[in-house]
């Protein structure tokens, strides 16, 4: 699951939450949550749920992330990442999109729920310029 603004103002610092649920019946060995966005890398910033190793990768200009559990994901457990993200000027009056994917080596019984994407409009920064002085003409 995500949970997040559906709207920031460029050059707005934002987060998202993500939580990864294991609702069972079986704990999930080997889990891997990789995130994914179409803003650039120097954007976002990841923090990862306790028990979680998160790596940023360096081969691509938009960020994305993979993240290994330390241990087995155990049936109940709701491990919760928070992506930080400043909203990037050049994607305003564009949707900004997270998604988000889990998979173990576990057999998953519900494979629909294993995903979840979450879009974010990027409002432009709009200037406010002081009023003009009206010129006093003299005759």
């Amino acid at each position: 699951r995500t949970r997040g603004p559906i709207s920031v103002n460029a050059k707005s610092v934002a987060r998202v939450n993500i939580v990864v649920d294991n609702y069972g019946p079986d704990a999930a060995s080997n889990a891997v949550v990789a995130i994914s966005t179409n803003g650039p890398a120097t954007a976002f910033k990841l923090i990862a749920a306790t028990g979680w190793t998160c790596v940023q990768s360096q081969a691509n200009p938009t960020a994305n992330f993979l993240c290994a559990a330390d241990s087995d994901l155990v049936v109940g457990s709701r491990p919760e990442f928070v992506l930080v993200f400043t909203a990037p000027i050049s994607m305003a009056s564009t949707s900004l999109t997270i998604g988000v994917g889990i998979s173990s080596d576990a057999i998953d019984r519900q494979g629909s729920n294993s995903s979840a994407n979450h879009s974010i409009y990027v409002t432009p920064v709009r200037t406010i310029q002081p009023p003009q002085t009206p010129a006093i003409s003299k005759y």
